[in-house]
């Protein structure tokens, strides 16, 4: 009896935390292009997921504290090959993160097998 009673006042929790997930989930085939602002961004918001504006005028594919007056960088790929405008990074049907550059150059960051969605999570992990 506890038991049943204990995962009954349980569900409402876990249903919340299921769907919040669902509302930030990446699916196949989305793509973001620099110079756009736009980023995948963890369920708080604390976290985002996208290119990641230099003082050059060049970007880094990174994560970074979003919710702060000075964004803070925490991760990026391709640290000494920045992508310019116009460049995209893109979660393929196949569920692979390629970055597109401006000039034709692909570069894998990751090669998601069985990818369904992708998500970025409050512990600023990005999951496929």
């Amino acid at each position: 009896m506890a038991a049943s009673y204990f995962l009954f006042s349980c569900l409402p929790f876990l249903l919340f935390f299921l769907c919040s997930d669902a509302e930030n989930t990446i699916p196949l085939g989305s793509s973001i292009v620099a110079g756009t602002n736009l980023s995948w961004r963890s369920h708080s918001g604390y976290f985002a997921f996208a290119f990641y504006p230099l003082i050059t005028g060049s970007y880094l594919v990174g994560i970074w504290f979003h919710k702060i007056p000075e964004k803070t960088l925490v991760w990026s790929a391709k640290r000494n090959e920045p992508a310019q405008i116009g460049s995209t990074l893109n979660l393929t049907l196949s569920g692979q993160q390629v970055l597109a550059y401006t000039n034709g150059n692909l570069f894998s960051i990751s090669n998601g097998t069985n990818t369904r969605s992708a998500l970025m999570q409050d512990d600023r992990n990005f999951i496929l």
